[in-house]
């Protein structure tokens, strides 16, 4: 008598994978409903002490390809600098927006971009000016763009990601700060409420 032939067992790993998938989308769902705001900064580390509205804004000095760039050239204008990478999708996206607001303000407001992080386009070789270049050229930022050679490192106007903005006013002093990507009329209410 031949032993009787049991019917393949169906398991419960379909199941199981539904399951799982079902909570991870859950968890992502609520993640991005409490922190869609913040989802356009990329984390990096920045200073131990944050630059904060009425703090004096600390010196600059960058080396753009057309020459050096120092904070004591805006004495008394309202300038807004961004500290941004390269290789950062809201940095390249945010290039477009504040080389229209250096247009827009003209004398009235100093744009700067001063690189922060260590890394080109590729997120592992150092960064170059070539790479500098070449995210003035391919994401159409027509305001300075160069790196700090006072050396600080973290940047001071670095914050929690890139990009990290902040507009200084007419006095020297901190009047906004800001981290992550800025819709441009948000932008312009804070350099509205500055600029003389």
């Amino acid at each position: 008598m031949s032993p009787k032939r049991q019917a393949p067992r169906r398991g419960n790993g379909p199941l199981v994978t539904f399951v799982i998938l079902a909570i991870l989308a859950v968890v992502a769902v609520a993640y991005w409903r409490l922190h869609g705001s913040q989802a356009a900064v990329t984390p990096v580390k920045a200073p131990t002490k944050l630059l904060a509205v009425g703090d004096a804004a600390p010196p600059f000095d960058i080396r753009t390809a057309t020459g050096e760039v120092r904070s004591s050239q805006f004495a008394g204008k309202t300038w807004l600098v961004e500290v941004f990478a390269v290789w950062c999708p809201h940095c390249q996206n945010e290039a477009a927006t504040l080389t229209a607001l250096d247009k827009k303000y003209g004398a009235k407001l100093a744009v700067i971009g001063i690189v922060g992080s260590p890394y080109g386009f590729d997120e592992s070789t150092p960064i170059s000016a070539g790479d500098v270049t070449k995210f003035a050229s391919d994401f159409g930022a027509g305001y300075p763009l160069g790196f700090d050679l006072t050396g600080a490192n973290p940047n001071p106007y670095l914050r929690e990601g890139y990009p990290s903005l902040t507009l200084v006013a007419p006095d020297g002093k901190v009047a906004w700060v800001g981290s992550g990507e800025v819709e441009a009329g948000a932008l312009e209410t804070r350099i509205n409420a500055v600029v003389k």
